[in-house]
């Protein structure tokens, strides 16, 4: 038996498995704040109450960390000195942090268990110079370790098992980061350039490119720290539409859903609510006609997003246009499903 834990920046996710890595529960708890108080409150009065309840045993905990250097690939056992590996920059730290929070009081809980880090960058090494060439010298890149990631690898995982083909598959995720790449065999072909836990396409949480121009003129202006929680928790489709919904409410609020949904939210938030989902959806499909324009044609586009259901029309919409060729299916196994099936490899 199994046990993931996952953090995010509203919620966490938790999900028990069987040794051959069936879901057997899977629950979401709210978190308003990532302070210790408010964690451990709902982590045993939430979490630790539905897993009892369940009577189940487990033999590890794997939590998975969102953001880690590309040399982090297999889980780890978690030390102190991992620990402090994985928090050893500003950036780092503040990715870093909630997974921290979520090891403290797992490792309270069960003590006697075994504790791995799993790394959502994991797909990392799989990116090459043929893949991905940083627009450095390579003397630079060595010299500063620049070294781009592949975010929410877990989730493009997932969406490989589900495909269950060798044909050219793009994979699309949408999730705590927004993240798309292609595979083919199983193979990483090309995916959108990250170099930190800040996708090239706008997240819910995230900002997304920006200018580097942006950057210089607010670190004249800004403590790195700040700069760093201003970038990776205070931007993106969140910080635009100043809301908290998931993004199937934001899809329904801006006339995209599945179903109507009710809301008393003043127009003008309505109004960044539209604008924000029409952006978000145009730099997806600007992402996938940059994979068009180097001469890769799948006919498949999966998508894996936790908070869309199957008929939400933006996989309709993603499609649209140039890219109607394309055939847009949300996949049917979960990210830390893909995750389990790494922790029950660890010998």
């Amino acid at each position: 038996m199994y046990l993931l834990l996952r953090a995010e920046q509203h919620v966490i996710r938790y999900a028990a498995f069987s040794e051959d890595c069936q879901p057997i529960y899977e629950g979401v708890c709210e978190i308003t704040d990532w302070s210790n108080r408010t964690v451990a409150k709902q982590f045993h009065n939430v979490i630790l109450g539905k897993l009892r309840a369940h009577g189940k045993i487990f033999a590890r905990v794997g939590i998975i960390i969102p953001f880690a250097p590309h040399e982090y690939v297999e889980p780890r056992l978690v030390d102190r000195s991992l620990v402090k590996q994985l928090a050893s920059t500003t950036l780092q730290r503040y990715a870093f942090e909630p997974s921290r929070v979520l090891l403290e009081h797992s490792t309270t809980a069960w003590p006697h268990l075994p504790h791995y880090f799993i790394f959502d960058t994991c797909l990392s090494a799989s990116l090459t110079r043929s893949v991905m060439l940083p627009p450095f010298s390579f003397d630079s890149v060595k010299q500063f370790s620049i070294q781009p990631m592949l975010l929410e690898s877990y989730g493009h995982k997932a969406n490989i098992m589900s495909h269950k083909s060798e044909a050219p598959m793009i994979s699309l995720i949408v999730d705590q980061t927004t993240s798309i790449a292609l595979f083919e065999d199983g193979k990483l072909l090309d995916a959108s350039v990250s170099y930190s836990p800040l996708s090239s396409l706008m997240g819910p949480h995230s900002s997304g490119s920006l200018d580097p121009g942006m950057f210089l003129d607010l670190a004249e202006r800004m403590k790195l720290r700040d700069l760093s929680e201003f970038f990776t928790h205070l931007s993106g489709i969140d910080a635009m539409t100043e809301t908290h919904h998931s993004m199937n409410k934001l899809l329904a609020i801006a006339g995209l859903g599945t179903k109507k949904h009710d809301h008393e939210l003043p127009i003008e938030t309505v109004e960044w609510i539209h604008l924000a989902m029409k952006s978000f959806i145009r730099s997806i499909r600007h992402a996938v006609a940059d994979m068009a324009a180097h001469e890769h044609y799948p006919k498949v586009l999966l998508v894996n997003a936790p908070d869309l259901d199957s008929k939400s029309p933006l996989l309709k919409l993603i499609a649209g246009g140039a890219l109607d060729h394309l055939r847009v299916t949300k996949s049917d196994v979960s990210s830390i499903t893909a995750a389990c099936h790494d922790l029950a490899s660890v010998g």
